[in-house]
């Protein structure tokens, strides 16, 4: 078997264990790849040890993984039935080149958001996001208002000095210092809804809902997977959380597609450049799997950089950073973001704290 051919059965392989409850990333699905390229399939019992080395961590699913791997390398069968689950083998891939043979079947073309059964996080997360989220628009004060405040440091308030100066019958005992006072930023969102992200969709409702608190006009959200979608006006039209759920799953054609970051943020420089502005925050929720032009995508990055006033990146997971643990996309991503954050530092307002930058206060 060609190599090209390996990498894409151990793809589409990752892909059947997450299906059946085998929790394993994009990073260690590139593991497994590069191990079975080293391993190949004349001997499939040494191909199952290297695969359950990078893709069932947990000692407790080695024998489900062990039952799959048996299923998919050496049976011939297109569906099984486990208790409690139904599996579903597809071997074919469709036509084209080979980058798009790997994405047909990393991320199916086609999928629907009710399959899944997508519920909202619970009250308590939904709670943590929206904190995030308004930490995010008052921390990253990006423009000066028009108000003065007094400071410790900044420029000398005349105004204010004459007025405290008749406390002390018109001496000038202390000068008062004062600043303008930082606006709250405007956020703009972009929400990844590729099959990678499937995990995930639940957090993307829980954004899009939290984002319904903000005061109207301070935020704009966009879904992306292989092309971009405005979503702001379907969040300010829904009354809640399950009518929010029922607009965006009619939106064909994006959810469980495949992933075009470079593409997405091209559009969206050139056709949404009123919501990108240096008083702006980006926020993109993406594993930053992406198999396009990489150059393509660099620049991207940077022109999005240049034109807003901070890219905050979020990771579902916080990504292995050894050799080959991660992305080539992540290294790009890591040299245009401000910051780079996984969901569980996002949803964490102390520790989030703490990363944003302090002149920005």
């Amino acid at each position: 078997m060609q190599k090209g051919g390996l990498e894409e059965r151990v793809v589409e392989f990752a892909r059947l264990l997450r299906e059946n409850g085998i929790r394993c990333t994009v990073a260690e699905s590139i593991d497994a790849a590069l191990a079975a390229s080293l391993v190949g399939m004349e001997d499939l019992e040494r191909l199952k040890q290297a695969l359950r080395a990078a893709l069932a961590k947990d000692p407790g699913r080695h024998r489900l993984f062990d039952y799959l791997f048996d299923v998919y390398w050496r049976g011939a069968w297109t569906a099984v039935q486990v208790p409690g689950r139904r599996i579903a083998v597809r071997v074919e891939v469709e036509p084209g080149s080979p980058v798009e043979r790997f994405l047909s079947i990393y991320s199916p073309v086609e999928a629907s958001w009710g399959e899944p059964g997508v519920e909202p996080p619970s009250a308590a997360q939904a709670r943590a996001l929206y904190r995030s989220l308004a930490l995010l628009r008052r921390r990253l004060g990006l423009e000066e208002g028009r108000r003065r405040v007094p400071r410790r440091r900044g420029r000398i308030d005349f105004k204010r000095s004459m007025r405290r100066s008749l406390r002390t019958f018109g001496e000038t005992v202390r000068l008062v210092r004062a600043s303008r006072k930082r606006s709250k930023t405007d956020i703009l969102v972009l929400l990844d809804v590729s099959n990678s992200m499937k995990d995930y969709w639940p957090w993307i409702l829980g954004i899009l809902n939290a984002l319904r608190r903000l005061p109207p006009g301070s935020y704009e959200a966009f879904l992306f997977s292989t092309r971009l979608v405005r979503a702001t006006p379907m969040v300010e039209a829904a009354g809640g959380a399950e009518d929010l759920r029922r607009l965006l799953s009619r939106v064909e054609g994006l959810w469980g597609s495949g992933t075009r970051i470079s593409q997405s943020v091209e559009e969206l420089l050139e056709s949404h450049t009123p919501a990108l502005h240096r008083g702006a925050a980006v926020l993109v929720f993406s594993d930053g799997w992406d198999l396009g032009d990489l150059g393509r995508l660099a620049s991207a990055l940077a022109e999005l950089r240049r034109r807003a006033g901070f890219l905050v990146w979020v990771t579902p997971e916080s990504p292995r950073r050894d050799a080959g643990g991660e992305p080539s996309t992540m290294r790009i991503i890591r040299r245009h973001a401000d910051l780079t954050i996984d969901l569980e530092t996002l949803l964490n307002t102390r520790r989030l704290l703490r990363l944003l930058p302090r002149s920005s206060a």
